[in-house]
């Protein structure tokens, strides 16, 4: 019987659910913010004696707001709310992808700028 209710209710939770449309622009802006302050940043906070990694996690941090900003306008962190409630194991996983990813950007930018200098 419960599954019956839920089978019910899935087409009711999909209207619920629909995407607001994503401006583009103003996801690519976000994106150019994001890697302009990683490239700052790693030139800035890189003394050229630590570990590229080291300096890398700092760079991270130092960039998380323009990347949250650019994840929120992409409408993934809405999406990702709703799935919390309902798979928090897939969305953890989730998250440790975007915080590999968001490290491994920043590695490449203090190594592009080691490179560079």
């Amino acid at each position: 019987m419960r599954k019956l209710w839920i089978i019910a209710f899935l087409p009711l939770m999909a209207c619920a659910t629909e995407e607001a449309p994503v401006d583009q622009s103003a996801v690519n802006a976000a994106q150019q913010a994001w890697f302009a302050c990683l490239k700052t940043k790693a030139v800035s906070e890189d003394d050229g004696r630590s570990d590229a990694g080291t300096v890398a996690m700092a760079v991270k941090g130092l960039c998380e707001p323009q990347y949250r900003q650019m994840w929120a306008l992409t409408g993934l962190a809405a999406r990702a709310d709703r799935v919390r409630s309902y798979d928090p194991m897939t969305v953890a996983l989730e998250e440790q992808k975007q915080e590999q990813f968001q490290l491994q950007l920043a590695t490449d930018a203090v190594l592009l700028a080691r490179r560079r200098k």
